[in-house]
């Protein structure tokens, strides 16, 4: 595919996806091709004060889990062990949100990205495409709609009659892009970054055969890595665990190369994995309810099995050198399943209805 413009716009929704995590390898990736001026970032203040309140929700969420952590381990609180006293040191909630905002306004600023106002939108056109249910507007009337055409309007109302892609999977957006000679839409960054350095380099061909040859080697991996991980059970049950998991299969994927060069590359998928599991706890359904204590007293265990598709995001990175247009050399340099460290979650309450 011809790489037709190398002005970018990332949706919020692409941000969010990305766990707001400007650390992110194709957010680390896109910024070093802006800091070359090789891609533009245009992006938006709607598109920038949504993702400023994602952070501050995303902080609050967690800062509502670490308390209930702290209610439950009221007895590790006198603990001498400075990682233990840490979780119940002071924090300053509002501290927390200029410092996660900080990272957001260095990566715009770093990847020299042009922040769009709205004073070139017209408002009445907005109107009329709203009560005219042309996109990003649709039957359902959505309030988020309005800001997605704020957006989209600023940008096209800079770039004139120039083309620009828009990273995004929300199906409003792609709407106004199919509707437009001037929008590309294309799903995730990665998938951006990736037709980018196909079209930069002939180095990527290489290292996409490469993976090609490896496929079996890189499921098997991802298999034995799963099932070498933790799980836990987030249904309401109380006290329950998983006793058991593992993988029952691994499904394809399509990988994307999101950093290249002539010595390494780094590359990016999302995997469907299919899991079977089992999960015990109490017995609630056969246990007392002790009307003096206001609680359920148990008497025995359950268990139930159930199965679930997870998606996980693999990175994968190699070294190599290039001899008569052959990758040669070639040594893996990273390996990793995001998020795999934290568990992976399953669901099923004491009932056994799997989620």
């Amino acid at each position: 595919m011809e790489l037709e413009s190398r002005t970018v716009f990332i949706d919020t929704q692409s941000f969010v996806k990305m766990g707001l995590n400007f650390n992110h390898p194709a957010l680390q990736s896109f910024l070093e091709l802006c800091k070359g001026k090789k891609l533009l970032h245009l992006t938006t203040l709607v598109v920038k004060r949504e993702v400023e309140s994602k952070i501050k929700t995303s902080i609050a969420e967690a800062l509502n889990s670490l308390q209930g952590f702290r209610r439950k381990a009221r007895l590790l609180e006198k603990i001498e062990d400075e990682n233990i006293k840490a979780l119940f040191s002071e924090i300053r909630e509002e501290e927390i949100h200029k410092k996660a905002i900080s990272v957001f306004e260095c990566f715009l600023d770093n990847s020299e990205s042009k922040v769009l106002d709205a004073k070139s939108v017209n408002a009445e056109e907005i109107l009329e495409l709203y009560f005219n249910k042309k996109a990003p507007f649709g039957e359902g009337k959505k309030k988020s709609e309005f800001p997605d055409a704020i957006s989209i309007h600023s940008l096209l109302n800079e770039i004139g009659g120039d083309k620009a892609y828009v990273i995004s999977e929300d199906q409003d957006l792609k709407n106004v892009c199919n509707e437009s000679k001037s929008l590309i839409s294309i799903d995730t960054l990665d998938k951006l970054l990736d037709l980018y350095n196909e079209h930069e380099s002939i180095i990527t061909e290489l290292v996409k055969r490469y993976l090609a040859t490896i496929d079996t080697y890189v499921k098997d991996k991802i298999n034995d890595e799963i099932n070498d991980s933790w799980a836990y059970n987030d249904a309401s049950w109380d006290d329950s665990e998983v006793d058991e998991f593992r993988v029952i299969e691994v499904h394809d994927f399509d990988p994307t190369v999101v950093w290249i060069d002539e010595g390494e590359s780094l590359i990016t998928f999302d995997v469907d994995i299919d899991i079977e599991f089992t999960v015990s706890g109490p017995d609630f359904s056969g246990g007392i309810y002790d009307k003096e204590d206001g609680r359920v007293y148990t008497f025995g265990t359950t268990s139930n099995s159930g199965t679930t598709t997870k998606t996980f995001t693999i990175e994968l990175g190699f070294s190599y050198e290039i001899d008569d247009g052959k990758l040669k050399n070639i040594d893996e340099t990273m390996f990793y399943i995001a998020g795999l460290s934290d568990g992976v979650e399953v669901y099923m309450d004491e009932h056994g209805d799997d989620w």
